[in-house]
């Protein structure tokens, strides 16, 4: 049995017994980078709206994160980059966006070109929105790939839309594209695997949601695929978050606990999930290709975590990396 989820729990609660197999198109044929193909089933999973509170966060401080200021940024504030978010869509007219969002692609079941879940735009606005973004001038780009009604089909088509649709935006994104999913697939899925490498292989930067399930980071997909950037949740305690996924696969952690950002709406809610932790990362990469330069995805997965601060988060299991995101903007 696969389930897919979306990886943050302010809004959206999983409803893991509402599992069923797609009735039509059962197989799904891919082709991946290499021109071979994969036959594999397809599944939806329903999703819920949860009870839990919207107020806004007070857990982090201005110096929560390592004397860093957590919605801080540097002026040049991504600009010139394009982030691609797979997602349930973006609320395009949100003023928070400033005009910035581009609806891209509608691959969901609904047929509904917006973001009528929310979790989409509570993504974005964690890395691109003017009040709580970490990359204040980056486009957005919104790839639906979850209908309205919470059901996911095959999320890796988006990926495959994207290694098609970025080609067409280098002159639209001359500082870097780079893409963020934070839904996953448990277990692992090769197709959406390949597909995210691809992609890389490409010179996208990929960062993507770790998972909520205190678990190894490599039961799901894309996290299971080594070349994405993948990215836990820490909390304002400098823990790691007690939800939060870890592992070998692990290649950093960011803020995720009681975070603010919006809702479907523009309102202001307050949410936790490693779903939040991957766009603030991303938010970081593309805020760093507009300063430093694109030196390709994998080598800034690895300047995030050089700039990173280590060996700070607790409750961190024995052969998980321990590096927080840092934001560079320190409010010393």
């Amino acid at each position: 049995m696969r389930i897919y989820s979306l990886l943050f729990f302010s809004r959206l609660a999983l409803a893991a017994t509402e599992i069923k197999r797609s009735t039509r198109a059962d197989l799904v044929f891919h082709r991946d980078a290499t021109r071979s193909q994969l036959v594999e089933h397809k599944y939806i999973v329903m999703l819920k709206s949860s009870a839990d509170s919207l107020e806004i966060s007070t857990k982090y401080d201005a110096t929560s994160v390592y004397n860093t200021t957590l919605n801080g940024y540097d002026e040049s504030a991504g600009e010139g980059t394009c982030i691609y978010v797979l997602d349930t869509g973006i609320f395009v007219n949100d003023l928070e966006f400033e005009g910035r969002v581009t609806f891209v692609k509608e691959l969901s079941s609904d047929g509904v070109s917006d973001d009528t879940v929310g979790h989409g735009t509570s993504v974005a606005a964690w890395a691109a929105s003017k009040t709580y973004g970490t990359s204040k001038k980056a486009k957005l780009l919104a790839v639906k790939v979850v209908g309205g009604n919470g059901e996911i089909g095959d999320s890796s088509t988006g990926w495959i839309f994207i290694g098609q649709d970025y080609i067409s935006r280098q002159e639209e994104c001359p500082a870097g594209i780079l893409v963020n999913m934070s839904v996953g697939t448990q277990p692992p899925m090769q197709s959406m695997n390949d597909a995210a490498r691809a992609l890389i292989e490409a010179g996208l930067f990929v960062g993507v949601a770790a998972g909520n399930f205190n678990e190894d980071a490599s039961n799901r997909s894309p996290g299971a695929e080594p070349l994405v950037c993948t990215v836990g949740a820490s909390d304002s305690f400098n823990n790691r978050a007690d939800f939060s996924n870890f592992g070998e696969l692990m290649d950093i952690y960011a803020p995720g606990k009681y975070v603010g950002t919006i809702d479907r709406f523009g309102a202001p809610i307050s949410s936790s999930g490693t779903s939040l932790a991957s766009p603030y990362v991303v938010g970081l990469a593309a805020n760093l290709m507009a300063l430093e330069g694109n030196p390709g995805p994998i080598a800034m997965c690895q300047r995030l975590q050089e700039l990173g601060v280590e060996e700070i988060l607790g409750n961190m299991p024995n052969g998980t990396i321990n590096i927080l995101a840092n934001n560079m903007a320190a409010t010393n």
